[in-house]
């Protein structure tokens, strides 16, 4: 066995994304006490709507209405005419609380109608926001033997191609997200890859508790027309509409064999990541006793194309294997044969 003649198939890590994935990236940090594995990509998605919060519709009651109220006030001046109280009649200037209690106690102690007659602060109509902008990262720990997930994050971020060069514009905090890109779940069960992460984040409410609806908004403005920072280690993806997508990963140091097979084959290399866009291709004949699914590379700059086959491990191991390169001329069409999936997947190396 040798790193280019590995004698079992090469563990990979195989990265589901959205069908509408436009561009993938990754990256590997060692600054840290410990490396850090960044996936990322851009892909559009439905508007997400957001109701908006009742604090933002009470500050804005406080600020329109309360604030020009003659009741808004801790202490009331009043001019007596005659007035008596107690048996007594009062003249000059005398003061009392006021009825209202917003000014010490906020509008949360005050029952509506208030005595100026108002209804209170109407709910907030839920509001949409885009998510054409938005750029999706998962993070991993890698070691030899795992790759271990350990946070999500989302930012605004627009992409362009401009004569092939891939530019994006800076990072803004989208709905839902902490400043850091960080993703609020609140009770859902965070997801286990991009393709997923797309789907929760877009399908799930939006709230106002972490980044509000006109920051999203102007954040997105922002990186439609700042758009101009040159992503050198991205990659844009052929657009197919009809077929899963996803990204293989290797590492230099924990993917050896993968790695310096991505490298020599023309893959995509950032340092010590090597990457490569795939679609899955059902049912197609790796040999004569072998029918899977498999996820291919398009044709490579050395004429062949890279084969996979995704084991889908819900633990936190590698989930993908290296099948091997094959001429581009390889058919990838659906096999007819009734053969089962082989479960020997394990025995296959790449070639």
């Amino acid at each position: 066995m040798s790193y280019f003649s590995p004698d079992t198939a090469p563990a990979v890590h195989i990265e589901l994304l959205p069908l509408s994935a436009i561009a993938v990236d990754a990256s590997l940090d060692n600054t840290g006490s410990t490396p850090v594995l960044s996936i990322t990509t851009w892909a559009p998605g439905e508007t997400i709507e957001v109701a908006a919060t009742s604090e933002s519709s009470s500050e804005d009651f406080v600020e329109y209405t309360c604030c020009d109220c003659r009741y808004f006030t801790d202490e009331m001046e009043h001019e007596a005419d005659g007035e008596r109280v107690n048996g007594l009649t009062l003249t000059g200037t005398y003061y009392t609380d006021s009825p209202c209690s917003a000014y010490e106690d906020g509008l949360g102690s005050v029952s509506f109608p208030c005595e100026n007659g108002h209804d209170g602060p109407s709910d907030s109509e839920d509001e949409e926001v885009s998510t054409e902008n938005i750029r999706y990262t998962m993070q991993y720990r890698p070691s030899f033997d795992t790759l271990t997930l350990v946070s999500e994050r989302i930012f605004i971020q627009a992409i362009n191609l401009d004569e092939d060069n891939i530019l994006v514009s800076d990072t803004h905090s989208a709905i839902n997200c902490y400043d850091n890109g960080t993703v609020c779940w609140g009770d859902l069960e965070a997801p286990s890859n991009l393709a997923d992460m797309l789907v929760l984040y877009t399908e799930s409410p939006g709230n106002e508790d972490l980044t509000s609806i006109d920051s999203h908004k102007d954040g997105d403005i922002l990186a439609q027309c700042n758009c101009d920072n040159e992503r050198p280690t991205a990659t844009f993806f052929t657009p197919y509409n009809h077929r899963g997508k996803a990204v293989v990963v290797v590492t230099a140091m924990w993917n050896t064999p993968a790695f310096l097979l991505f490298s020599a084959s023309g893959c995509k290399v950032n340092n010590n990541v090597a990457y490569v866009p795939v679609t899955l291709y059902p049912n197609v004949a790796v040999d004569d006793d072998t029918i899977l699914n498999v996820y291919a590379t398009d044709v490579l700059s050395t004429n062949t194309r890279l084969l996979f086959y995704y084991t889908a491990n819900n633990d936190e191991h590698y989930n993908g294997q290296l099948i091997g390169q094959v001429p581009s001329t390889f058919s990838l069409e659906p096999c007819t044969s009734q053969l089962p999936q082989s479960s020997e997947q394990a025995e296959l190396a790449s070639s």
